[in-house]
């Protein structure tokens, strides 16, 4: 067994952060006052563990270091085992077993859940969701821990009219947070906190905002977009974590989204640095959801390949002059129907698999035009039956050519 040790006073003015000694969680030492001396302890319980003690400071740099070398012999490729930290403030006799007061603050595990119950509108051409959603969080903290007789009460409850009353009895040891991808201001509808004697704690807050997305339209329209609600601590892991609560997050089948096909969704927690300049813990909702088609087919793409056939029909025409009447109309007919979408369509700075497809029915349609007055420049030069030659690959050529180009759009974009 290898004990490792450090001993700092606390004249030197630098606040204790621990870090590397649980394996899961940094301890943090909160009880600092001017003149203390703090004693810590490591010691291996089992396996062949040689502990390793760092006390650092909140910039991170190393203040006294034991058993830095960790005495591990060459010839060990892992270790593995239990370990026990002891820490005392005045009190070195720690470094010898255990002290009865505790010194050390683990964090607090707040469990996170959230109900995404009204969609509604989504900005697609800004990416903007707005929604109406409530959040829950539940947490034990002894310090908000009371006696009901106290107060004459059960249960401390604060709501919307005396929230700050919170704030002023938990000294603002909350785990408040803030939505990372949250847009404009949030509106909050209502909220309640609820205090049990033991200091477990529930906070239920309902909302309206918007969220930031991120769609990528490629595929546009069958495409299937991500949705994100991240929920960021402002507290520092070492205080706060988050994990995901269970039975509560849900989306309401009533959402109000008609676009989207709205199904299943997940959620999970990471450490991040994003909101403040340390670890914090973040809760991420997430739901993928692709587009209703009906509007698609019956609206754009029916018309389109009523578009092409009508340009294909052409072709079975022998007046060359009719032909390029039909062929004309049939191209400025697309242009107007082009202009008529153009309003809906999500503005990028990449082609979509729609974009690709009205391109794609555009040139060959203006090819068609084309055609047409070589073959009546052909009738009028007296090649007619060079005319009819070439018009009669061309049947075919021309089915082929826009199975072959839809084909080559779609191994492209999926």
């Amino acid at each position: 067994m290898t004990v490792s040790w450090a001993c700092i006073h606390a004249s030197r003015r630098l606040p204790a952060a621990w870090t590397a000694i649980l394996p899961q969680q940094p301890s943090t030492y909160t009880g600092w006052n001017p003149g203390d001396a703090l004693s810590v302890a490591v010691q291996a319980t089992s396996g062949d563990l040689r502990p390793i003690l760092v006390l650092r400071d909140y910039g991170g740099k190393p203040v006294q270091v034991g058993n830095l070398q960790g005495e591990a012999q060459q010839n060990v490729v892992s270790t593995s085992g239990n370990f026990r930290l002891l820490a005392g403030v005045n009190a070195p006799q720690v470094l010898e077993g255990p002290n009865s007061q505790d010194v050390l603050r683990l964090p607090i595990e707040v469990k996170a859940g959230f109900k995404l119950q009204e969609i509604v509108a989504i900005d697609q051409q800004n990416e903007i969701m707005n929604t109406v959603g409530t959040i829950k969080l539940e947490w034990t903290d002894p310090a908000l821990a009371f006696s009901p007789d106290e107060c004459n009460c059960r249960v401390k409850e604060y709501n919307e009219t005396n929230f700050n009353k919170f704030l002023s009895d938990s000294a603002e040891n909350w785990p408040d947070f803030t939505f990372f991808n949250q847009q404009a201001n949030r509106w909050t509808q209502n909220r309640l906190v609820e205090i049990q004697p033991d200091g477990h704690a529930t906070y239920l807050e309902r909302f309206t905002t918007n969220f930031q997305l991120n769609f990528d339209f490629q595929r546009y329209p069958f495409d299937r977009q991500d949705f994100y609600i991240n929920v960021d601590m402002l507290n520092p892991e070492s205080q706060y974590y988050l994990v995901p609560m269970e039975d509560f997050s849900e989306i309401d089948p009533d959402n109000g989204e008609d676009e989207f096909i709205l199904g299943d969704f997940d959620t999970s927690v990471e450490s991040v640095i994003s909101s403040r300049m340390f670890p914090t813990s973040r809760y991420v909702f997430h739901f993928s959801a692709p587009r209703h088609l009906e509007y698609y087919i019956f609206r754009i793409f029916v018309p389109v390949l009523l578009i092409i056939g009508i340009s294909y029909i052409t072709f079975f025409l022998k007046d060359f002059t009719r032909r390029i009447e039909v062929a004309t109309g049939n191209v400025l007919l697309f242009i107007a129907f082009s202009f008529s979408l153009a309003q809906d369509y999500p503005r990028m700075g990449y082609l979509t698999f729609l974009d690709a497809i009205m391109a794609i029915t555009f040139i060959i349609n203006t090819l068609v035009v084309i055609y047409n007055v070589y073959l009546k420049w052909l009738e009028t030069e007296d090649k007619r039956e060079r005319a009819e030659r070439i018009d009669r690959v061309a049947d075919w050529v021309y089915p082929i050519g826009y199975v072959i180009a839809i084909g080559l759009t779609i191994l492209i974009f999926f």
